[in-house]
């Protein structure tokens, strides 16, 4: 309550509580796609936390501002050339790098409006699906990357 309350800052909430920095450890905001998190440190922290197990979970959301019905209204009325520039259309790809530490499963969330947006008259959706399921090749057309396919399921 303190901590909600403002009287406590999150630092020394963590520090009260012997799990804390277990918590902080696990539960870590990095930004796909950000200079501040680059690839090789979020790489870095994967590899730490799987710890050598071969089983895991890669969950994350690219930004629905590109794909949901009011964030296209708000870009596109400002300028459509600027909405197909938009770079967060293709941030679902910054999940691929990680895709190719092998997590058994990825998943990824859905926002009203994704079935519907394009870019350049293409469906993101059929995109995105598309480049699941050649996740090295949808990063680097020249990749050397070993072949990775998921199941899709919906």
């Amino acid at each position: 309550m303190e901590y909600v309350a403002g009287r406590l800052t999150r630092d020394e909430l963590f520090a009260r509580h012997p799990l804390g920095e277990a918590a902080r450890q696990e539960a870590w905001l990095g930004e796909l796609g950000n200079k501040s998190t680059p690839n090789s440190l979020i790489d870095e922290r994967i590899r730490t936390a799987l710890d050598g197990r071969k089983s895991w979970l890669l969950i994350g959301g690219p930004p629905c501002q590109a794909y949901s019905l009011v964030g296209r209204s708000r870009i596109r009325g400002k300028s459509r050339r600027k909405y197909n520039k938009d770079p967060r259309h293709f941030l679902y790809r910054e999940y691929y790098e990680f895709s190719q530490s092998t997590p058994h499963c990825l998943c990824d969330g859905n926002v009203r409006g994704l079935l519907s947006a394009t870019v350049k008259k293409e469906l993101i959706f059929q995109r995105i699906l598309s480049d699941l399921a050649h996740p090295a090749a949808a990063i680097d057309e020249s990749s050397q990357r070993k072949p990775l396919e998921y199941a899709l399921f919906q």
